[in-house]
């Protein structure tokens, strides 16, 4: 088998991969919380709608503490860890004669909405599946996709969302800083993707007016 020499120094050697800035986000909190960690080595691999190098990638996203690598340079590569939170991974990285396929797979969603799109088949071919809460976990077995207790059902939280509950956010801080009132009430707007969203149909007038400080 064809294996591109990557070195590592002894470390455990990670891949993420990343087809769009949402999918870094949430692996973002995981690298920063793993990275004082000798025994592990990062590398960052993607290519953002298809055109973007995984290097210019990284830099625009400022991915710290991964090296980039080419995508075709990464499937070549023998990792310990492919981590990802893309639902389809570049088609490269599922070629068994690959040393990439070797590596376990762990998939981090990168969200979670009633439409489910997270709960399908392919799924299965992750090693570990870091759901999101009890709801992702009850319907991979709902729809027998996965059975009661698989063990590669592991329920870690969304990454991305720590910051509300780690005390790293200052919240009168940050209401401060946008000038914002405290003593009015807030109202969360948290979309899935689809054509016909909220902020598909009139995303850009209401940041608009918000930035204006405008009623909406």
């Amino acid at each position: 088998m064809i294996s591109w020499p990557i070195g590592g120094g002894g470390r455990k050697r990670v891949l993420f991969y990343a087809e769009s800035p949402v999918k870094f986000a949430m692996f973002r909190p995981v690298q920063e919380r793993m990275a004082g960690d000798d025994r592990l080595g990062f590398w960052f691999a993607g290519q953002l709608r298809g055109t973007e190098s995984s290097r210019v990638m990284a830099r625009k996203l400022g991915v710290e503490g991964a090296t980039p690598i080419r995508r075709g340079l990464a499937s070549l590569a023998e990792f310990d860890a492919f981590v990802t939170a893309d639902y389809e991974i570049w088609s490269g990285f599922d070629r068994s004669w690959l040393p990439i396929t070797g590596a376990p797979r762990v998939q981090l969603f990168h969200g979670v909405s009633v439409r489910n799109g997270a709960i399908q088949p392919r799924m299965r071919k992750y090693h570990r599946l870091f759901a999101v809460g009890p709801y992702m976990s009850r319907r991979f077995v709902e729809t027998g996709i996965l059975e009661e207790g698989d063990p590669s059902l592991v329920p870690v939280g969304m990454p991305k969302t720590d910051r509300f509950f780690d005390g790293s956010l200052d919240a009168d801080a940050i209401r401060a800083r946008l000038g914002l009132d405290p003593s009015r009430p807030t109202v969360m707007l948290a979309p899935t993707w689809i054509r016909h969203s909220p902020m598909m149909a009139y995303g850009d007038e209401l940041l608009e007016r918000l930035a204006a400080g405008a009623p909406a």
